[in-house]
């Protein structure tokens, strides 16, 4: 079975890159019962998020919730 997100939402950001940013929230992969993030814009993911690891490139955090993880995620867009 594929790994498939907890939650999906967006968020529009006025900043370059201006325009939608899709978060997926996902069961961490470095934490068993904690959550994580990643951010794509357009039809790629945005890298660069500080706290990346190897074993996980495109997932950030670990949040005790979805909803913990999405206002993360959404922080990071806009702001």
């Amino acid at each position: 079975m594929a790994n498939k997100p907890v939650k999906e939402t967006s968020v529009y950001s006025e900043k370059n890159p201006r325009g939608y940013h899709w978060i997926k929230i996902w069961n961490s992969e470095k934490v068993s019962g904690k959550y994580s993030f990643s951010i794509a814009f357009g039809s790629g993911v945005v890298g660069a998020i500080p706290g990346m690891t190897e074993d996980a490139p495109y997932q950030f955090g670990c949040f005790d919730t979805p909803d913990e993880a999405i206002t993360a995620a959404k922080s990071v867009v806009t702001n």
